[in-house]
């Protein structure tokens, strides 16, 4: 049972005491924590494996997962909770070799969330040049899950996939993965049962920049890796969104528009945004 902290105390509390009890080893790799936190976690059994600093979300559960004893790996977010009734062997008995897995995840007043769903493409990234992105669920189709709230092997997440892609640090990691793994001849699906609860809203207050310049850090990368021949036409729709956006949001919400120019700037040199690593979002 693995996750990830990042200055988020009462999501860190809140998981410890939600999954503690479960009969499950629970390793959380620490991006930053205060020190009631990491008491919180040692009460509940966890055990914290350090970063040495902001290594963003997908590259710290490798850290993670190469700590951990089990077989079988939970990835999860810090703020994703178990239903009621949920055990240990209720994952080992889910999981298959050779498969990610995941649940249905539903908000905390109970609606389900349009979690994964279908691979990006370049329609779904020219829409959101001028209007919100949509999610990429669709009735039916799991191309990809979210990282949220993944169910691997060890053996196939750490040595037959090499973990997270460390080039993609916040967003995408899951859609990466999901299709390498497809690519393997990997299974990818749902499971059906009670569906987990995902709080939202755990990361670092602050880091709105960095939040924005991954995202669309991530998006670029996995057409680069995946769609190489569509790559060119993303990177000049997502460097227009961003600029366009820059330029909307300087006055009224300069945070956003500094995440917009942030993005567009990492897109345009080639580099992955730096991740904050203080709890108030400074580098």
């Amino acid at each position: 049972m693995l996750t990830v902290s990042f200055w988020n105390d009462a999501a860190l509390s809140r998981w410890a005491a939600s999954w503690g009890g479960l009969g499950m080893e629970l390793v959380v790799a620490s991006n930053g924590a205060s020190p009631g936190a990491l008491d919180a976690l040692c009460r509940a059994g966890a055990r914290v494996v350090g970063t040495g600093g902001n290594r963003g979300y997908g590259p710290a559960l490798g850290m993670a997962a190469g700590e951990s004893g089990g077989d079988v790996l939970l990835l999860t977010n810090p703020d994703t909770l178990p239903p009621a009734g949920f055990a240990a062997e209720n994952a080992v008995t889910a999981s298959r070799p050779g498969s990610i897995l995941s649940w249905e995840l539903a908000s905390g007043s109970g609606s389900l969330l349009r979690t994964g769903g279908a691979w990006p493409d370049v329609g779904w990234v020219r829409r959101q040049v001028l209007l919100p992105a949509r999610p990429l669920w669709r009735p039916g189709v799991t191309d990809w899950v979210q990282g949220a709230l993944m169910l691997i092997r060890r053996e196939d997440f750490l040595d037959r996939l090499g973990g997270f892609d460390p080039s993609f640090p916040l967003y995408f990691e899951d859609v990466d993965i999901c299709s390498r793994a497809r690519a393997l001849g990997m299974a990818v699906a749902r499971i059906d049962g009670p569906p987990f609860v995902h709080l939202g809203g755990s990361g670092a207050a602050g880091a709105v920049e960095a939040r924005l310049a991954g995202f669309h850090w991530g998006l670029c990368r996995w057409f680069e890796v995946h769609r190489p021949s569509d790559h060119p036409e993303v990177r000049r729709l997502v460097l227009l969104k961003c600029r366009l956006r820059s330029a909307v949001f300087r006055i009224r919400r300069p945070a956003i528009s500094a995440g917009y120019t942030l993005a567009a700037a990492c897109i345009s040199e080639g580099l992955p945004p730096v991740l904050p690593n203080g709890a108030g979002g400074a580098s």
